[in-house]
């Protein structure tokens, strides 16, 4: 968490920057919890925050056509509005109505979450669902991303903080915040089985 904090809020003096993090791990250590951690604790230092399904590119742009669904509609163009209200939206349109959005100079809080994305964007000529992520952030100099995945190394102009496992202390530390409260008592001895 301090990592991606230090990351996202490097320094309130600062110009405000697009700041991406990419939270990678193997599968189940934590990286959802994490950026829902984040999101929660810090939701009152952004305009807007958005979870977005990074899984395949059909998920996401289901989820940034939703995301659009609940701005302000006086703020998107009358076109967005209008294929928003429609039975067959425009997801292009309505994509690029939201990276607008995130864009106006007006809005430079934001925070996006985009999870899942375990499709590598250098195999999309085989992976049909695997896509560019660049190409459904908005252009602006401001803002911040948490990406989740389990891929490593892909987006090396982003930062990377990489979930490990945690040892006993750690475990024991993670419990206790947790509880609320420190826990009594030996530590339990480690149990192995076959």
């Amino acid at each position: 968490m301090r990592k991606v904090e230090a990351h996202l809020y490097s320094s309130p003096s600062s110009p405000v920057r697009r700041k991406i993090t990419v939270v990678h791990g193997m599968g189940g250590i934590g990286k959802t919890q994490l950026a829902a951690a984040f999101a929660r604790n810090h939701q009152h230092e952004h305009s807007a925050v958005f979870w977005l399904d990074g899984s395949s590119k059909e998920r996401l742009e289901q989820s940034l056509v939703e995301a659009t669904k609940r701005l302000p509609q006086d703020e998107l163009a009358a076109d967005v509005v209008g294929s928003l209200k429609q039975k067959q939206v425009d997801t292009e349109a309505v994509i690029q109505g939201l990276k607008q959005w995130l864009s106006l100079p007006t809005n430079k809080r934001w925070l996006l979450v985009i999870d899942n994305v375990d499709r590598d964007p250098r195999s999309m000529a085989k992976d049909v669902q695997a896509y560019d992520l660049e190409e459904y952030l908005p252009h602006a100099d401001h803002g911040s991303v948490i990406v989740t995945s389990r891929l490593s190394g892909v987006w090396q102009a982003w930062q990377e903080v990489r979930l490990g496992k945690l040892d006993d202390e750690q475990s024991r530390l993670v419990l206790e915040n947790n509880a609320g409260k420190r826990l009594e008592g030996k530590r339990p001895h480690r149990i192995y089985t076959p």
